[in-house]
């Protein structure tokens, strides 16, 4: 099970990704707030996982093929990023292996959904794009 947050009806939603469909996860917890931050939050995750994912068995599934996708955390406090974290990354930049990984912080204008457009240009999808970003996945912790 994987949160994503989704478009649905003309507002942000939370949804559980299993495999190639999509659960609305008000679909399964009465009573969940519609921002998805406060939704988050509800949750009591990651203690609250399992009892989660045994009411998602069940539940209405729609496919993920079609939904527009938009940030988990739409607006998040701070975004703190690291770099040349591996010796792999940055020989594909042509950088030398640093002592320590860099540390940088973005803001959060500078989220954009997978797909989507960030900086007016559209991210890449496809492991085989030769472009280097500034990051390409987010884990979101301490929520």
């Amino acid at each position: 099970m994987r949160l994503i947050a989704f478009q649905h009806e003309g507002r942000a939603a939370l949804g559980a990704r299993l495999g190639t469909e999509v659960v609305l996860l008000a679909d399964v917890v009465p009573g969940l707030p519609q921002d998805p931050a406060l939704a988050l939050a509800a949750l009591g995750l990651p203690e609250g996982a399992p009892a989660l994912a045994a009411r998602l068995a069940d539940a209405p599934r729609r496919p993920l093929a079609g939904l527009t996708l938009l940030p988990v955390i739409p607006r998040p406090g701070k975004v703190v990023c690291i770099g040349l974290n591996y010796a792999l990354h940055a020989k594909e930049g042509n950088n030398p292996i640093p002592d320590y990984p860099a540390v940088f912080f973005r803001g959060p204008t500078s989220l954009a959904a997978h797909g989507r457009r960030c900086c007016g240009r559209r991210l890449p999808t496809s492991s085989t794009t030769r472009r280097s970003w500034p990051s390409s996945s987010a884990s979101a912790r301490g929520i």
